[in-house]
This record gives structure tokens, sequence and C-alpha cells, in this order.
């Protein structure tokens, strides 16, 4: 059941091809967006994040606080916004993410879809940062927590997103396990792995085959019953 496969993030060399590469995939993943989500208040969000990390690499930043072990890696908006729509996202929904890194995927739904959205990483740079860009923006209904993933209270989420691709079986189980806390119709979605399998809670509603910077992967949207 395991998907032992690890996101080339965790690497830090790419050749000419490897950037060529990601640059064909993000002017996709853009020409999308413009289609259909994309905005001038996440425009002004990219450009933030753009001189926020300038010059500091957000792969250096999480090695260099957590160890490099660590792997980092964001989640396209085009992804995140399938998510929303699948679950049906609102102004009365609650949005939790995770594993949050820099936090433009809790903006991203926070922004998009009017939700109450919530970032939690244990990478103490990325929430500061993210923290500054909120008040930046003044946003309200989102919120960026330092702390252990497998620690947070589920509570009251409506939505729970994580990018389990890396994570070892010891840390799906722990994740399995904590689903106990979700309220009933409440979703829990996860990447390159599902949850259901561990925990007799979860339904599959919905997979889907999702393109990431370095590749595609199955993401899988379930259910408590």
């Amino acid at each position: 059941m395991r998907n032992d496969k690890r996101a080339p993030f965790a690497r830090s060399r790419y050749g000419l091809r490897q950037v060529f590469a990601r640059i064909r995939w993000a002017l996709r993943e853009y020409a999308v967006l413009v289609r259909r989500d994309y905005s001038v208040s996440l425009f002004l969000l990219d450009l933030v994040y753009f001189f926020t990390y300038l010059f500091i690499s957000p792969f250096a930043l999480a090695r260099k606080e957590r160890g490099k072990n660590n792997v980092y890696g964001e989640t396209p908006y085009t992804i995140l916004s399938q998510i929303g729509r699948v679950t049906g996202l609102s102004p009365k929904t609650r949005y939790l993410e995770l594993g949050s890194g820099r936090g433009k995927g809790v903006f991203f739904m926070r922004i998009r879809f009017d939700s109450w959205a919530t970032g939690v990483e244990w990478v103490a740079p990325f929430v500061h940062r993210a923290q500054g860009i909120q008040r930046l923006f003044s946003l309200h209904k989102i919120d960026f927590r330092y702390g252990d993933l497998h620690r947070t209270s589920f509570e009251g989420v409506d939505v729970v997103y994580v990018y389990s691709t890396c994570f070892t079986d010891e840390e799906l189980e722990a994740l399995a396990r904590q689903t106990s806390g979700l309220q009933k119709g409440a979703y829990i979605i996860t990447v390159s792995v599902p949850l259901y399998p561990l925990s007799a809670s979860l339904t599959l509603e919905k997979r889907f085959l999702a393109r990431f910077p370095w590749g595609k992967t199955e993401v899988y949207i379930q259910k408590k019953r």
C-alpha cells in the first residue's frame, strides 16, 4: 500500500533539462489560473512572496531549521483550487493545512474561497514571515501556527490537507489515528498515498491525477463517516 517514491523537492541541484521543464510547468499552470482562479489579490501576494524570499531559498531555510533530511515543497494553486471546489469550501467552512510551508496555499484558500484558513508549520521562519504578510494585507479569517502537525487538533475543521508524499508508514498511521478527531462529513486530503485503508471511519470520495513541479501523482479526497 505504501508509496515509497520520494518527491524530488529533496534534491538541491537541477540540470538545464529540469530547469526548462519547471519553466514550462509554471507557464502552463498560470495559463490555467488566469482563466479560472487568478486575481489581483493573488498577483500581489505572489509579488510579496517573490521579494520576501528573493535572497534566501526556502529549501535552504527548511534544511537549516530542521536538518538536511527535511523535505520542502509547495502545492500548486491549480490543485488546491480543485480540492476547494470538490470539498465545497466556502465562507462558512474551515480549512486546515498541515505542514503549510511558506503559507502560500493557506493564503490561496482564504482569498479564492473566502474560507477560514489555518496553516500549521514546524519551520519557525516560514510561520513568522507568513504572519508578517498577513498583517501587510490586513487579512482576517486566516491563522498561521508554529507546531507539530501530529499534535494538531482537528476540532471544528471541515477540510484538512496534508502533503503526505514523503511520510513514513509510522507517520501515516499516526495521521490516520488523528482523523478520529474529525467531525462527521469533514474531509481529509492526502497526496500520493491514501489514508482510508488505515481508518475504518474514512471513505474515498474522489481521487485525481495531479501535476506537481516534480511530476504526476494521485490526490485522495477522503471523508469522515
